[in-house]
């Protein structure tokens, strides 16, 4: 998928339907623009746990994005999912539970912080 010009929309898209399907009971999924421009491109949250989601489409090794790092200095998530396509691959960042994951894995894994 990743040589199509529109892979990272379409991941996105899928992503968001996935996130949607297995939204808790109470929970909201919206996503986060800083001031200069800095997005990660959904947040999930639910009275005081949030967990951010940036989808990234193209695969190679794990690597925390800038604007991805910007939110969690701020916000604090509990947790930064980055769904790729690659192998997994899990970090701490301060209380922050950095975690990449392949894109099947992101319903499943949203539920682990939302009991």
């Amino acid at each position: 998928m990743a040589e199509r010009v529109d892979a990272g929309p379409l991941l996105e898209t899928w992503v968001f339907t996935e996130l949607w399907k297995a939204l808790p009971d109470g929970a909201t999924l919206h996503f986060w623009r800083s001031a200069s421009g800095a997005e990660v491109d959904f947040v999930v949250a639910r009275g005081d746990v949030t967990v951010a989601v940036e989808v990234k489409a193209g695969g190679g090794r794990p690597r925390f994005p800038r604007a991805a790092r910007s939110f969690v200095e701020a916000y604090r998530p509990r947790a930064l999912l980055m769904i790729q396509s690659g192998q997994s691959h899990r970090q701490l960042e301060g209380e922050t539970d950095l975690r990449w994951l392949p894109v099947g894995e992101v319903a499943s894994v949203i539920r682990e912080y939302f009991p």
